[in-house]
């Protein structure tokens, strides 16, 4: 942790992060650079003060803004979070509970579109259970609604994060389709207490929508075989141990 500022409008706090030698190998090509902090302040009584990041329920929250910048070495980043209210003349702590970083994955799995609503077919994949429930032929979501989508219909559980990761499709004859995603993610309730613990659902995006989609552009038919990729995930990490007092002497 480097500064911690008083301002008019709140608390500006700056720290910086590095990851390892063997942790950028898994993040080539600047993927080390997309991440994320997971935090939370206790008062001297362990009482939650914020939590940033957290899937917590009930947790507070009242950070006003935030920035990541890379520093000037691989793996290095700058951070600044900036909070409505902190203690002053009062101790306090900060804990890390966890980071999250795009990584390099490839775990792939390949089914027969055509029997996925009769026999589901599971993707596990550093934690995450997804399972692929339908396959249809949907009419765009872009500008052209004339045009059809190949869309994958999924549910899952994801114990790391989404945003960030990267899918596609190949089919037979190895043409290779992005995927965007489409639906609602909401966090489990099983494990409310817990600042390290917590998954992601994977929902549908509305009424009509039931299942949570992954639609790929110009896949207007249905291939007798696919392969479904995750290229890039956004993996979540709570193996981390590490805390700091801190004390504000009011001038």
């Amino acid at each position: 942790m480097k500064q911690l500022t008083r301002m008019v409008q709140g608390v500006r706090i700056e720290l910086d992060t590095e990851l390892s030698d063997e942790a950028l190998r898994r993040s080539p090509n600047g993927l080390w650079q997309k991440q994320a902090l997971s935090f939370h302040f206790e008062d001297k009584n362990g009482k939650e003060i914020h939590s940033v990041n957290t899937r917590k329920a009930p947790h507070m929250e009242s950070l006003l803004s935030k920035s990541s910048v890379p520093g000037a070495k691989p793996g290095q980043m700058h951070w600044s979070y900036t909070f409505e209210y902190l203690p002053q003349n009062e101790p306090y702590r900060f804990i890390l509970d966890g980071y999250s970083v795009d990584e390099t994955d490839g775990t792939s799995v390949t089914f027969q579109p055509s029997k996925l609503k009769t026999k589901p077919v599971l993707f596990q994949s550093y934690g995450d259970a997804i399972k692929l429930k339908d396959f249809t032929i949907e009419s765009s979501q872009g500008k052209d609604v004339s045009n059809n989508e190949g869309t994958l219909h999924i549910t899952g559980k994801l114990l790391n994060e989404f945003d960030g990761s990267d899918w596609q499709l190949k089919d037979s004859m190895g043409k290779v389709y992005s995927l965007t995603p489409r639906g609602g993610i909401s966090v489990s309730q099983s494990n409310v207490m817990d600042w390290k613990s917590g998954l992601l659902l994977l929902e549908g995006g509305g009424v009509t929508e039931k299942w949570f989609q992954l639609r790929a552009e110009k896949l207007n038919n249905i291939p007798d075989i696919l392969t479904l990729t995750r290229t890039v995930v956004n993996h979540r990490y709570t193996n981390v141990d590490w805390a700091i007092a801190i004390m504000e002497q009011k001038l």
